[in-house]
């Protein structure tokens, strides 16, 4: 994308990074070649590897004029409290995830920017994605139906948030943040609150255009050494779960 003159960006693309070495310069370069403005905001959650000096060599050579930030913790501070400071670092009232380890089609941003603009009444903005593995190479496709409030009554909370969104392809508003607080820390999985809390705003919409690429279980570690994978065995996990309009926990008991 060549800037030749500033347009503040409307959206941001948060990148949560953990151990994301291999992975990162393909994640940032993926927006880098978004044909809108982004504001590009990673935090690295204390990588025990290279991703965050590779992370802000690209920055710094990108000639990138959308204020792009880079949060590197010393300490590991895990999924949610990562999320939280990422989210209160962006400039833009909108956002999407691209975790350090995933990348995205050039017209990700445009589309999902486009859709929430088109529908202000809706909280999200989710995209059908490609799952892929450590050389990109693609392994399945994954696409979700459409959502509204009335689903909350219609399903299960765990059914709905395995059903509705994957979080790498997650676009949405910083009401989510502001109606519900920050998500509390022993959240095990940000993805689900968040889409528990769209469709108590109003809803989400899903494209059926692949724009995201999820790289599934690439043996990096994911965004933090403390997060739990959905399909470890239950035994070694205790689930316990409190949802409300006002407040919602997963955590780990």
């Amino acid at each position: 994308m060549t800037h030749t003159n500033y347009i503040a960006p409307k959206l941001s693309a948060i990148v949560l990074a953990y151990n994301h070495e291999r992975y990162i310069a393909k994640a940032i370069g993926s927006l880098l070649d978004q044909t809108i403005p982004v504001q590009i905001v990673i935090c690295d959650d204390a990588s025990t590897d290279n991703t965050a000096s590779i992370a802000k060599e690209i920055l710094d050579s990108a000639g990138w004029p959308h204020k792009s930030k880079l949060i590197h913790h010393l300490t590991n501070r895990g999924c949610a409290a990562t999320f939280n400071e990422v989210v209160n670092s962006i400039d833009t009232d909108i956002c999407f995830v691209n975790e350090g380890d995933d990348f995205s089609e050039p017209v990700r941003a445009e589309r999902v920017l486009a859709e929430l603009e088109r529908h202000p009444d809706i909280a999200m903005v989710g995209t059908a994605l490609w799952q892929v593995d450590d050389e990109n190479r693609v392994s399945l496709s994954k696409v979700h139906g459409n959502w509204t409030k009335e689903d909350i009554k219609k399903e299960s909370f765990d059914q709905m948030g395995r059903q509705c969104v994957t979080g790498p392809s997650m676009a949405f508003r910083r009401s989510l943040m502001d109606a519900f607080g920050p998500v509390d820390r022993r959240v095990i999985s940000v993805d689900l609150i968040l889409t528990y809390r769209a469709l108590a705003l109003g809803g989400i919409k899903l494209l059926p255009e692949k724009l995201t690429y999820y790289r599934y279980f690439a043996g990096a570690g994911g965004i933090s050494s403390k997060l739990y994978h959905w399909n470890e065995p239950r035994k070694e996990v205790k689930k316990k779960f409190r949802v409300s309009l006002k407040e919602e926990i997963i955590y780990i008991e």
